[in-house]
């Protein structure tokens, strides 16, 4: 994996299938100076949705989501999304502290504190972070915005994802939804995702445990398939065996120094580990 070239105005996306371990990455590159706290707000997902069930144009897709991460950067940036829950609080503290908490929340929102942001994130001095992953298409479609985006994929054994889907009865749940605007789509009186628009006959002739192999070969076959290059690839049962060389991966990549109290935000990973 070659180090990361000079970008301006970086965007990580945190990337991988529910019950990839997703969520233990947030604690991994937590430890990263200079990456933002992982934000995990579906409504880009909800935007890919309405694409794929073509409910939206590829404008509207590109338009949406450049306001969405340009926005909830700046928002992050000046702790304005920070305040609005003690939940928020509570996960940003789990990655950074109670003084940078309240420098961020002081940040008046005016327009030097939008030009003191746009430096530093043109600069990779703060690099906004979110756990709404896009494929390579719809990447490459945000490519005339002025953001770039880093992705850091967990990757985690296909048949844990699929027993814990079926666990979980992760897709019988699709059938029962109201429709929400424009982010489930009618068809034959069934509500689908979005995700399942490429397989929707097969969606709805299937079974809760069929649905829920679609959809993980569907996201492995075409993971597989995409070009690698310039991406950060976690295996989630080595992460949880080994987190440093997983944050060493990360650091390399970026040219950007470990967290001193590294080790206490480990601690916090509840999950199976040997530190």
């Amino acid at each position: 994996m070659a180090v990361m070239n000079k970008i301006e105005n970086p965007i990580v996306l945190l990337n991988g299938i529910s019950r990839s371990g997703k969520a233990v990455t947030w604690y991994i590159v937590g430890n990263v100076k200079g990456i933002d706290t992982p934000q995990n707000n579906p409504f880009s997902d909800w935007i890919l949705d309405a694409y794929k069930a073509e409910q939206i144009k590829s404008e509207g897709l590109t338009t949406l989501l450049y306001e969405f991460f340009r926005l909830n950067s700046w928002f992050s940036f000046i702790g304005r999304n920070l305040n609005l829950k003690d939940i928020d609080q509570s996960a940003f503290l789990k990655f950074s502290t109670d003084k940078d908490l309240k420098e961020r929340n002081s940040l008046p929102d005016n327009n030097d504190s939008w030009l003191k942001f746009s430096k530093k994130w043109r600069n990779s001095e703060f690099i906004p972070c979110f756990t709404s992953g896009l494929d390579n298409d719809t990447q490459s479609l945000l490519k005339n915005h002025d953001i770039n985006f880093v992705n850091i994929n967990t990757i985690r054994s296909p048949k844990r994802v699929f027993l814990e889907w079926c666990q979980t009865k992760r897709c019988s749940r699709y059938d029962d939804l109201d429709k929400m605007g424009v982010f489930y789509f009618q068809y034959k009186g069934f509500n689908i995702p979005g995700f399942a628009y490429d397989y929707k006959d097969n969606w709805i002739e299937s079974s809760d445990e069929e649905r829920c192999f679609l959809v993980i070969e569907n996201y492995y076959k075409s993971f597989f398939n995409e070009d690698q290059t310039q991406k950060i690839n976690i295996i989630f049962e080595d992460m949880v065996q080994d987190p440093f060389q997983s944050i060493q991966k990360i650091s390399e990549f970026f040219g950007l120094p470990i967290k001193k109290d590294y080790l206490e935000r480990l601690n916090l990973m509840n999950v199976p580990r040997v530190i």
